[in-house]
């Protein structure tokens, strides 16, 4: 098989194919008492892990050996609202001593896996070596709090003892279980390893992935793989050659919506195996909850709690059951489109059917529409199986129950497979995607529902042609077709940090040979630094600046040379003035080649990397001519560019830059502006997807004025909107098919500056420094937290310029890793 999906470049070393779920309710946990000790001084752990509970209300023990609190080694997370909230903690107590190291990355996104390597090594020299871990490939050596330099020397540890050992639980108490999922889990006693041992970086999908282990286990080394899912006995076999097998308590084999092997894996493997959706822990109003896994949905008191899934779909066919555990008279099922999903309507936080992008199945059998309610053959009850197939290519939805499709209206029995009589049109969006939502629809009323996305056996067989809902499945492009999507947004755009040196050094280690630079000094306030390849790295008008509206000006020391893999840099204070740190965005148009554009009235000067996956640039001059257009480059598959900056090189004026929520008679002008009425930009006209349209306006069309512009296109890139919630609680999910490597954020309609968050400086959760596009300022490390998550971003603060109950904020986050490969954030 391959580990990446039947497209991938290579074959696989080593696959994981399925996990165990650990339902909290269940007390559940994998036990086994070594018969003798091995190395009490030296091992290491490995594990993939997801976490439900994203908002950590409990401690969540990933692993513990040892009979009592004071002796044993512990591996889990902590509880929100202590003094680590959400932070991993890897450590010892040694006859009532605690040694142990905490991270400052918080880990609380619950849509996709990590991997986990912990590593004592009390033995080392180095008192900081002695315990170690390393996420997703990263050793974490940014920690929160860390006492190793206290530990003795050879302390007899219980690792690796006769003492009890259990996954998913406390050693010496039943509690603080696992909430989640854990796959391929590994000890290896007696050796201090590193996390390449177990697992490898994919340049190719920009992410880490599986390895084999090849070496010895040790003593008391295991490998559960919990590929036997014979019984409740054979999931915890040994496959390490030791044969040290554990028993298993609380994982339920018994077919249902309580079964725990499931086939939920880090990354893509074949039809049935992958990373599945699940219910969204943070998506849902404030009294709703997730449990099992993320796979049971309940709400308590009041009216219209909604959840959505953890993914949204942009195309495919998909098939979803949904078991009634209980609820009252009005349970409403459904699907909901993105952008109509907020906090500030009528119906907050309820699947909006009041909207033509919203519809849901009611319990007694009506399907509610934007039309009203109409009668289907589909009503449920407490024990029935709910049946939903989801064609976002075809445009159509069905529902039905205990194997029967509905009747809707009379209008015939519905038929996915056939694609007739289905129950509700409307689906297709173009820009920000659909996604599988409940709720309740009345005052009192109340839900309890466990989604199946084919991370368990179905009970029915699904339509032909429509699939599970995991990472395998979902296209590598939005028509299905396009594979230059699914390559590492590290192809076409990347960041970079150094420290200046106040004399000149060379910019290396990105992927292709960068056409637009924007350089930040983070020690002082000072300018942005924006240089392109296509005015050239030294001459005239080469420098812009995102904080001023001043014309373009002539530098020959910043950006001397644009290179194959990188830039060189001068003297010059904005991007090398000597002891200062700096943070560097890359993006590749045309590698340093330009072409004459021809597609509009006036002909352009254009660099263009990949039509989907790139950034354009393009150079004209203007005409003064109402109703002039340019060709941008990007030859978009899209209706148009998603963002557009433009600048006169000539004058003193704003940039004006076209949004997709602020174009046709609106643009947005920077620095600090908010979205403004003015025909004459954009002629009161969209961008298409070959030219961009032009009014009289001096800040697009000067006649004989020399203008830049940066076009990024769609699949690089997630531009649009998001409603705030005025909550720091995640309830600011802004889902965008991809883990961001940068993104930025400013308020539609006030003159706040654009915020920006990125991959240089924060590399793990949360985002919590930030500076800003338009502003000189030095960055800011206060009050504006967010997290990036395998396939968007959350809101976890209520600051207003990005997330007031109600104000809509524009973003823009650029592509690091596919979400049908990224990893947990």
């Amino acid at each position: 098989m391959f580990v990446l999906g039947s497209n991938a470049a290579s074959t696989a070393q080593y696959n994981i194919e399925q996990s165990l779920r650990f339902r909290s309710s269940a007390s559940p946990y994998l036990q086994h008492t070594p018969s003798s000790n091995g190395s009490r001084y030296t091992s290491t752990i490995s594990c993939w892990v997801k976490l439900a509970d994203a908002r950590n209300d409990n401690y969540h023990y990933i692993f513990e050996q040892g009979g009592d609190v004071n002796n044993r080694v512990f591996l889990l997370t902590w509880e929100k609202g202590t003094a680590y909230p959400e932070k991993m903690m890897w450590g010892m107590t040694v006859s009532g001593t605690a040694y142990y190291i905490f991270t400052n990355k918080q880990f609380r996104d619950p849509t996709a896996w990590y991997h986990v390597v912990a590593v004592l090594d009390t033995t080392n020299a180095t008192t900081a070596d002695r315990l170690r871990l390393y996420i997703n490939g990263e050793r974490q050596t940014d920690l929160a709090f860390d006492n190793t330099s206290s530990i003795p020397t050879n302390p007899l540890t219980r690792m690796n003892t006769n003492w009890i050992r259990r996954i998913g639980n406390q050693s010496y108490a039943d509690a603080n279980q696992m909430e989640g999922y854990i796959a391929d889990f590994q000890i290896i006693d007696g050796q201090a390893l590193t996390a390449d041992d177990f697992g490898e970086y994919d340049e190719t999908y920009n992410t880490w992935r599986p390895k084999k282990y090849t070496g010895s286990y040790g003593t008391n080394g295991i490998h559960l793989d919990f590929a036997d899912n014979t019984s409740t006995t054979t999931i915890g076999y040994d496959v390490s050659g030791n044969g040290h097998n554990f028993t298993s308590s609380g994982i339920s084999l018994t077919s249902g919506y309580t079964y725990d092997w499931v086939k939920d894996v880090p990354l893509p493997v074949d039809e049935d195996t992958g990373n599945f959706f699940t219910m969204h822990p943070l998506w849902k109003s404030s009294n709703s909850t997730t449990t099992d896994g993320n796979l049971r949905a309940q709400s308590t008191g009041g009216v219209n709690h909604t959840q959505l899934a953890s993914h949204t779909w942009q195309q495919g066919k998909w098939y979803i059951e949904i078991y009634v555990v209980n609820g009252s008279d009005s349970d409403m099922i459904g699907i909901q489109r993105y952008i109509e999903f907020t906090g500030s309507y009528t119906n907050s936080y309820r699947l909006d059917t009041a909207s033509q992008y919203g519809a849901g199945l009611y319990r007694n059998g009506e399907v509610y529409t934007s039309t009203g309610a109409t009668a289907c053959t589909a009503s449920f009850t407490t024990g029935d199986t709910v049946m939903m197939a989801i064609d976002i290519t075809g445009d159509k939805v069905w529902w039905g129950v205990n194997g029967t499709w509905g009747n809707l209206g009379g209008a015939g029995v519905g038929d996915p497979a056939n694609g007739t009589n289905p129950h509700f049109t409307n689906i297709v969006s173009e820009y920000d995607g659909n996604m599988f939502g409940i709720s309740d629809g009345s005052s009192g009323s109340n839900y309890d529902l466990a989604i199946n996305f084919g991370q368990q056996p179905y009970t029915y067989t699904p339509p032909s042609g429509f699939k599970k809902c995991n990472s395998f499945n979902v296209e590598d492009s939005r028509n299905g077709t396009n594979t230059s999507e699914i390559l590492s947004g590290k192809n076409t755009f990347d960041i970079k940090t150094w420290t200046g040196n106040g004399t000149s050094q060379d910019i290396t280690g990105l992927s292709f040979q960068p056409d637009l630079v924007f350089i930040k000094n983070l020690g002082v306030s000072r300018y942005w630094r924006v240089q392109d390849s296509v005015r050239g790295a030294t001459g005239t008008d080469t420098m812009l600046y995102t904080n001023s509206n001043s014309n373009a000006a002539n530098y020959s020391t910043a950006i001397t040379s644009f290179n194959s893999d990188g830039v060189s840099l001068g003297n010059e204070v904005g991007v090398n003035e000597s002891g200062q740190n700096f943070v560097g965005y890359f993006w590749k148009a045309g590698e340093g080649t330009t072409s004459s554009n021809t597609d509009g009235t006036i002909t352009s000067t254009v660099s263009t990397c990949d039509d989907n996956t790139g950034v354009s640039i393009s150079k004209y001059i203007g005409n003064g001519t109402a109703g002039a257009t340019f060709g941008h480059g990007l030859n978009s598959t899209y209706s148009y560019p998603p963002i557009s900056f433009i600048k006169d090189l000539d004058a003193s004026v704003n940039w004006a830059i076209q949004h997709r929520n602020a174009t046709s008679s609106y643009y947005i002008p920077m620095p600090l502006g908010q979205r403004t009425n003015d025909s004459t930009v954009w002629n009161g006209l969209n961008s298409t997807a070959t030219v961009m349209r032009l009014g009289t306006s001096s800040l697009t069309n000067t006649n004989t004025n020399n203008y830049i512009g940066y076009h990024w296109s769609f699949d690089g890139i997630k531009t649009y909107y998001y409603r705030g919630s005025g909550t720091d609680n995640g309830q600011t999910f802004v889902p965008c098919n991809f883990k961001p490597a940068m993104v930025w954020i400013k308020p539609r309609d006030n003159t706040t500056q654009w915020y920006v968050w990125d991959n240089g400086q924060n590399t793990n959760n949360p985002r919590n420094t930030f500076h800003y596009l338009d502003l000189t300022n030095t960055p800011n490390t206060s009050g504006a937290d967010i997290d990036f998550l395998s396939n968007g971003f959350v809101i976890k603060n209520t600051a207003a310029d990005d997330n007031t109950d109600g104000t809509i904020y524009l973003f823009v986050a650029f592509k690091d890793t596919h979400a049908k490969y990224a990893l947990a954030g």
